[in-house]
């Protein structure tokens, strides 16, 4: 009984009130209440009900304290053993890794490959319930929009400002920024989670070769490849075509076979942009399967303390079915 202790400990506080009332019901019930003082002792029997004269009745008060007792120990959750239970994160933890190189500017789709991811990143966010999420951007280098958080709202108001000029140097290097979401991930202390890759670059040997990496050590990276593999042409913010370095405009085309490849060395999966919002419940319900295949790995056990109140419930109840008795609560009230 060394463990013994009440879960709710703040409802013995009832007793208080209990004593109290108990205190009035025994005074309730002495015959030389203030009915003696007006009438006739032949006649004050008739008027006291469940009462005799000079006698104090204390059975009834203590019957209805011992009740009231019962029932104040059985809310304060008494427990002297407990149980283990597994727990588990439901939902890992994502990072969104956001392409904000000069190709997202093209327009094979509407309004613009970064228009329209971004409105699918705001989808997804509105989405997640569970789980944290984090966000970066990268072009030839990374930069960290939001460490992990359960607040996806925050991230929320900064997507819609993101454009691809934010980025003071342009290149394509999916390798670091897989670097730097796996960095965020490590450093809120997971030891796995998934990176959404959201980009229309193709990947280097050194992608794939971090892609396999991080795979092997439970974080895993899924591709929404945005553009068609059509392509089309970008634009500068000076109204300008992108011209490559003999003077051409520049033809930006997605490579989807090598997105597909590198969803694979990561043990993801590819998603392609969709008119509706099939995409973006297809990259949720990647993480879902995720989870699920890493929740053996992420259970653990809690201790959990059974509480034993509702036995006293049952004793409760027998108890109280003697206060329905005919004149009993005449005693009380009275």
């Amino acid at each position: 009984m060394s463990l013994f202790h009440f879960l709710r400990p703040w409802w013995l506080s009832a007793f208080i009130p209990a004593i109290f009332f108990t205190i009035l019901l025994i005074r309730n019930t002495r015959a030389n209440n203030s009915w003696l003082q007006l009438c006739d002792s032949h006649l004050a029997e008739h008027v006291l009900v469940g009462q005799k004269l000079g006698k104090v009745r204390v059975i009834v008060p203590i019957f209805f304290m011992l009740i009231w007792s019962l029932a104040i120990v059985a809310l304060a959750g008494p427990t002297w053993s407990f149980e283990k239970v597994p727990v588990y994160n439901k939902a890992i933890p994502r990072v969104i890794a956001l392409d904000v190189s000069e190709s997202m500017d093209t327009e094979d789709i509407s309004p613009s490959r970064l228009g329209k991811a971004k409105y699918k990143i705001l989808d997804m966010l509105k989405q997640i319930d569970e789980g944290q999420t984090g966000m970066v951007v990268f072009s030839s280098e990374t930069f960290v929009v939001s460490p992990l958080t359960d607040d996806s709202k925050t991230i929320q108001g900064m997507v819609s400002s993101i454009q691809t000029d934010v980025v003071p140097v342009q290149g394509h290097n999916i390798a670091k920024a897989l670097t730097k979401s796996a960095d965020l991930i490590r450093k809120a202390d997971f030891d796995e989670g998934e990176i959404i890759l959201v980009t229309d670059s193709t990947p280097t040997d050194e992608a794939y070769d971090i892609a396999k990496k991080l795979e092997k050590e439970n974080i895993k990276t899924s591709v929404f490849a945005i553009g068609s593999a059509k392509g089309g042409v970008a634009k500068k913010s000076d109204g300008s075509y992108i011209k490559d370095d003999s003077g051409n405009i520049e033809y930006f085309g997605v490579d989807i076979t090598a997105l597909q490849k590198l969803a694979n060395a990561g043990g993801g999966d590819l998603v392609t942009v969709t008119p509706n919002n099939k995409d973006v419940k297809k990259l949720l319900e990647i993480n879902e399967l995720f989870a699920k295949d890493n929740r053996s790995q992420n259970e653990a056990s809690s201790n959990v303390w059974l509480d034993r109140g509702f036995y006293i419930i049952w004793l409760l109840t027998i108890l109280s079915v003697f206060l329905f008795r005919k004149g009993v609560l005449e005693k009380i009230c009275c």
